[in-house]
């Protein structure tokens, strides 16, 4: 039985292992990415197979290399805005900063960063629904604008901040109430899309076809 330390290596050297088979289990994984299944490892005389794949261990050589390769896993988060009373002049539109991090060699670093924009236009709730956001990832929600007649009256605190679970959809909910003032601002609407590592323009206006 051994370990190998996957915060330092993607790739690990196996030196004068005796002949036999084992399974190589990963009992954590790196933040941001999925658990790996239990993967065997068979060693003979001058050759060794794992993950399915047979290799030839050079001559004179009393080590070989396995790779170790971890898939990124993904979560979900819903943002929902409640309304309990409405000004019926104009629609509401309110306007949330979302940002998440890992923490990476002790620090946290910023993984995911979006804008996401809800208007309603009567009492009731609106949600929106974001994906893409790496599994584990620590995700602060603000407020960033109320609506030019509208004050937050949220249970919960804000900004909001939650941990994205796989295959899970992580909630946060914001309340807010009409009020005579006018702050003045207006809304924004994200219509970028994450494709993998790359953001593309959606245009609002096409028709789904």
């Amino acid at each position: 039985v051994g370990t190998i330390d996957r915060s330092v290596l993607l790739k690990a050297v196996l030196k004068n292992v005796p002949v036999g088979t084992y399974m190589l289990v990963e009992t954590k994984a790196l933040a941001g990415y999925k658990q790996l299944d239990p993967i065997p490892l068979t060693v003979k005389k001058g050759e060794y197979t794992f993950n399915g794949e047979t290799k030839k261990i050079e001559d004179g050589k009393t080590g070989f290399t396995i790779t170790i390769k971890n898939t990124p896993a993904y979560g979900k988060l819903t943002i929902t805005k409640n309304l309990s009373n409405w000004e019926d002049s104009e629609k509401a539109t309110f306007t949330f900063d979302v940002v998440g991090t890992l923490e990476r060699n002790g620090k946290p670093v910023e993984v995911y960063s979006n804008v996401a924009t809800l208007s309603l236009e009567n009492v009731g709730s609106a949600s929106e629904t974001l994906d893409g956001i790496p599994v584990g990832a620590t995700v602060t929600v603000t407020e960033i604008n109320e609506g030019s007649h509208y004050k937050l009256q949220s249970t919960n605190p804000d900004p909001a901040v939650v941990v994205i679970k796989e295959d899970e959809t992580v909630e946060v909910s914001f309340t807010d109430v009409y009020t005579p003032e006018n702050k003045g601002g207006h809304g924004i609407e994200n219509h970028f899309e994450q494709s993998g590592d790359a953001w593309n323009w959606v245009d609002p206006t096409a028709t789904a076809k």
